[in-house]
């Protein structure tokens, strides 16, 4: 079991996959249940426009970088700005 999954509870399918992986948890392990903080919508936005920023060819450091190195920047970039 890896140490980190997700699961969005949008239909049966995905509750009976959370549900077995906390069956198969070791002891000790921890779930948490929250509220997103942002919508599926906004995600798919955010990745679209990484996405477009690498395909643009702009540089960074003098280097091209590919979508998920444009998501660690631009999530960093905001974490120091505010």
């Amino acid at each position: 079991m890896s140490d980190k999954r997700i699961y969005r509870l949008v239909h049966d399918t995905a509750r009976r996959l959370a549900a077995a992986q906390c069956q198969l948890a070791p002891d000790g392990w921890i779930v948490t249940i929250q509220e997103p903080t942002r919508t599926l919508d906004q995600s798919v936005k955010f990745h679209a426009i990484c996405g477009d920023i690498a395909k643009s060819g702009l540089l960074w450091a003098g280097k091209p970088r590919a979508a998920a190195q444009w998501k660690v920047l631009l999530v960093s970039g905001h974490a120091v700005a505010t």
